[in-house]
């Protein structure tokens, strides 16, 4: 393994002359993930990407429990604070003062006769060693093969969460164009689990003199292997909301789409007017008194009527003509043609730009 020492001095050295060049392109990247969101309006979350949000939350949950020591196979060592080399009956002694011993525990007492055993206990834990019946020690292998079932059954829980939450028909459009790269980062971490078990060098532990000093390979890997599942469910999750809100990877609709959405208001927009023309012909086709077309009809000419007397009358009429007498009509003309234009022109500005933003469909 690498030491502390090592690292330090590799960052000391080629520190001043990597990061200059990675912290520009790191920022230019930001950038150009940020700035396709800054046209398009923030925006709540959608029902589907909720609902891929959802399933991460409750697998993080999942996985984070399942993280905890508590629910970890026990570590014997750990349990009775023995040292790897001590005798096996005073071991097991000690564990049978903590609690009664089981059928797992009468194997691995039976296995605990060499060094070798206790080591390989160490790196694929107690169920491998004292459950397999085919395995050798004198070939580490033969564990390997045995435990690789078990080691494949969380990436398995795992990949089974991020497919459902990427589905298009779960997650929609903003969770699936997610799915390769959540699926990528999954196989490699697999990848990754399977050869550090495969390369570990568990003879390393022979020089151990205290408990302190054991790494104890098979429990670390199992908190390790769980953080990650929520560290990928956690970034998953971040991504999905992010592009659902338009917050960040705002991905520019395609023609299809953008004729889809059209299409789709001019039917919403014809629907309101085959409506407000069903309610209009609803009105007219009642000429009588009595409805509705005719009763409208019958207040306007009242309303007319009554104005017109109005009108005539020589108060009002000596109050129009004073108002008249106070207004600059030909300023009042000018300012509504110059109102008018202003409206048209913007009207047509908006029109012939189109919108900046169509929201995604679905």
């Amino acid at each position: 393994m690498v030491s502390a020492s090592t690292i330090c001095t590799l960052v000391v050295t080629l520190g001043p002359f990597v990061i200059p060049k990675v912290i520009p392109k790191i920022i230019a990247f930001v950038r150009s993930v940020r700035s396709p969101s800054q046209n398009a309006a923030i925006r709540p979350v959608t029902p589907k990407a909720k609902r891929a949000i959802n399933i991460l939350t409750f697998a993080f949950a999942f996985f984070l429990i399942a993280s905890f020591p508590s629910l970890a196979p026990e570590n014997i060592f750990q349990t009775t604070q023995s040292r790897l080399i001590i005798p096996n009956d005073v071991l097991f002694a000690r564990l049978s003062q903590l609690r009664p011993l089981t059928l797992l525990d009468e194997a691995l007492k039976a296995k605990f006769v060499s060094l070798e055993s206790r080591l390989l206990y160490l790196r694929f834990g107690p169920d491998v060693l004292g459950t397999c019946t085919f395995c050798n020690p004198d070939d580490e292998f033969s564990y390997l093969y045995y435990a690789l079932p078990m080691l494949l059954l969380p990436h398995l829980a795992n990949l089974i969460v991020v497919g459902l939450a990427t589905s298009s028909l779960i997650g929609g459009s903003h969770a699936s164009r997610w799915r390769n790269h959540a699926v990528t980062a999954s196989l490699a971490f697999l990848v990754t689990d399977i050869y550090l078990l495969a390369t570990y060098d568990h003879s390393e532990n022979k020089t151990a003199t205290t408990l302190g000093a054991l790494d104890f390979f098979f429990w670390r890997m199992r908190t390790l292997r769980y953080v990650m599942f929520m560290a990928i469910d956690t970034v998953l999750g971040l991504v999905i909301w992010a592009s659902s809100t338009n917050r960040a990877f705002v991905k520019p609709l395609s023609a299809v789409e953008r004729q889809e959405h059209s299409v789709r208001m001019l039917e919403a927009i014809t629907g309101r007017l085959m409506g407000l023309s069903l309610v209009l012909n609803a009105e007219r086709s009642d000429m009588s008194n009595g409805g509705m077309f005719g009763k409208a009809v019958n207040y306007w000419m009242q309303e007319d009527a009554a104005n017109s007397e109005v009108y005539v009358q020589p108060e009002v009429v000596q109050a129009m003509q004073n108002a008249k007498s106070r207004i600059n009509l030909e300023r009042v003309e000018l300012e509504a043609k110059i109102l008018a234009t202003g409206i048209i022109r913007d009207a047509h500005d908006v029109r012939t730009s189109g919108p900046i933003y169509h929201p995604p469909l679905g």
